[in-house]
């Protein structure tokens, strides 16, 4: 009787440990808890918003995206998003994928032989915000690369106020031959090395203008001496000329207006064809046919007077 009850006791303890284990079984493993290492959903999606700049195109500037990612960046961090550390590190990469496809877009843009000003400042700005970012290494490639940027944009400054400042000065109404002549060999100097910089030496327009400077300063100068001329004609009629006599009066007439005029053109004949490369024009003749007859006028007009004077 006792060992009939064992043997049932033991057949109960097999019986209540087999059915959860059996169930158990037949219902599969457990499923698996998430794992405190799982991927951030916004980690991942700023990861690929970073793989689609990283991915733009060469030819077109990206900082809008590039200032859009970063911003998610900061308002996930401020929603508690993601921790400070994922934070710092999408940061980083956000940076360092920028820096070379901006450095790739700006050098391309100095292959062009257009420049837009506009984009030559964006150019210059962004560099100068990209070299104080606090995960650019210095002395790193991509440093170099901000310092040649910055090179090209400072030459680029140079040539332009170059140019701006001669044609402001041929553009006047004024006219100085020694500067004439600087502004004529400082205009040769640029061209002959190569604008300074290899990049802003493909500017067309640059060097149409640089070219430019010796006819620039032969119209000038021809212009200088037509409102000479024309200011001065008929000057001995209402200019002050001393003498006792027509001749004396008009010698020195000759003295006070007529020979320094007659000068400067002859000058300009003389220097023409060295200093602008341009032979005299017609132009050139007809001024000096005109202020010739002058001398003439005045000769006659000094008698006239003398006459009316002494009958």
């Amino acid at each position: 009787m006792k060992s009939a009850l064992k043997i049932g006791s033991i057949v109960l303890i097999i019986v209540i440990i087999s059915v959860p284990a059996w169930n158990r079984y037949r219902q599969g493993p457990p499923p698996v808890q998430p794992s405190s290492h799982s991927v951030n959903p916004f980690v991942q999606k700023t990861k690929i918003n970073i793989d689609s700049l990283s991915n733009y195109s060469e030819s077109t500037f990206c900082n809008v995206l590039y200032k859009d990612i970063k911003a998610d960046i900061r308002s996930y961090r401020l929603d508690s998003k993601i921790d400070s550390s994922e934070e710092l590190l999408l940061l980083k990469n956000l940076d360092y994928t920028y820096f070379d496809k901006f450095t790739v877009q700006a050098f391309r843009f100095f292959g062009g032989s257009k420049w837009d000003d506009g984009k030559v400042r964006f150019i210059a700005t962004e560099t100068a915000k990209l070299k104080h970012s606090p995960y650019l290494e210095p002395g790193s490639v991509v440093s170099e690369k901000f310092n040649e940027i910055q090179a090209v944009i400072n030459t680029y400054n140079e040539v332009s106020a170059f140019i701006e400042n001669m044609k402001a000065f041929f553009d006047n109404g004024t006219f100085n031959l020694y500067n004439s002549k600087s502004y004529i060999n400082s205009a040769a100097n640029w061209e002959q090395n190569g604008l300074n910089n290899r990049y802003v030496n493909n500017i067309t327009e640059f060097h149409n203008i640089l070219r430019s400077a010796p006819s620039r300063a032969y119209s000038k100068h021809l212009n200088y001496l037509r409102s000479r001329v024309n200011a001065n004609i008929g000057e001995y009629r209402t200019g002050t000329f001393s003498g006792n006599n027509w001749a004396q009066k008009a010698t020195d007439y000759r003295d006070k207006v007529f020979d320094p005029i007659a000068e400067e053109i002859e000058q300009f004949q003389n220097i023409s064809a060295s200093l602008y490369g341009i032979s005299p024009s017609s132009d050139l003749q007809n001024i000096k046919t005109s202020w010739n007859s002058e001398i003439m006028n005045a000769i006659e007009y000094f008698k006239k007077s003398d006459n009316l004077v002494h009958p």
